[in-house]
């Protein structure tokens, strides 16, 4: 039997987004606190806003904001930055 290929790319949607919804979405509803993290803007609103860095992903915006401790009242766990960063070294796919 041949072996499986058990390479998973990040998804915005299975990795991303629960976490920032649980998270950030609070704050980030789209009415006045950037990034959008609204399911039908999110993907927009992180990429098109600059808030990655595909070239450098532990610089990107949205890495350096969380690392500072944002969101202030319900921090991220290393595994779940983890999760974020791995999904912009795949190029931050809309998937």
């Amino acid at each position: 039997k041949a072996e499986e290929n058990t390479t998973h790319t990040p998804s915005i949607r299975d990795n991303v987004l629960p976490i920032l919804k649980s998270t950030c979405a609070t704050c980030h509803d789209g009415t006045a606190t950037l990034p959008d993290l609204r399911d039908a803007n999110a993907y927009k609103s992180i990429v098109q806003g600059n808030y990655v860095s595909v070239s450098d992903p532990e610089n990107s915006s949205l890495i350096h904001k969380i690392r500072s401790g944002h969101p202030y009242t319900n921090a991220l766990t290393e595994s779940e930055i983890q999760r974020i960063v791995g999904w912009i070294k795949e190029g931050a796919p809309n998937n």
